[in-house]
């Protein structure tokens, strides 16, 4: 093995310390958001994100009953994408999360981008890319990981309220 550069700490431990770690600090609290405004902005999406994601579930489940035709299911899904497209990276652009609320940021990105996940295969570049036998694959997939982001989301909001 070659020699580590950086402080030996306790025999075998080297720690190389970043020497922008101040700057860096000092750049991440300029976007931190006091806990009530990151709230109000994050609500301000997660119920849209939950909202359109009943009504695409409800499209998937009729579909898949015979409800609704390959067309329309189509249709329907990719009119879904650019709202979904737009909540998501209105999610990402938020802002810092307070300590406090750091998990609930990380499980709400988590959900706005599984979201983001099931409408991907109906966007104009991707319907191409994935047939329908990719999407027969990856919706089913991206419903349950979207469910289970969904229930640790509502677990770490409820840890925070």
């Amino acid at each position: 093995p070659i020699q580590l550069d950086g402080e030996t700490i306790d025999g075998d431990i080297v720690v190389k310390w970043n020497e922008d770690c101040q700057e860096i600090s000092r750049i991440s609290r300029l976007y931190e958001l006091p806990k009530e405004k990151f709230l109000d902005l994050m609500m301000k999406l997660a119920d849209p994100i939950r909202e359109i994601f009943t009504h695409i579930e409800n499209v998937i489940n009729q579909y898949n009953s015979g409800e609704i035709d390959e067309a329309r299911y189509m249709s329907l899904m990719s009119n879904f994408e650019p709202i979904v497209t737009k909540l998501y990276v209105e999610a990402t652009d938020i802002g810092s999360a307070p300590i406090e609320c750091r998990d609930l940021s990380q499980q709400f990105q988590n959900l706005a981008a599984m979201s983001h996940e099931l409408v991907l295969p109906f966007s104009d570049g991707n319907l191409k890319t994935w047939g329908k036998a990719g999407r027969k694959y990856l919706v089913p997939m991206y419903l349950r990981d979207y469910h289970k982001e969904l229930q640790k989301f509502d677990f770490e909001l409820g840890k925070i309220n």
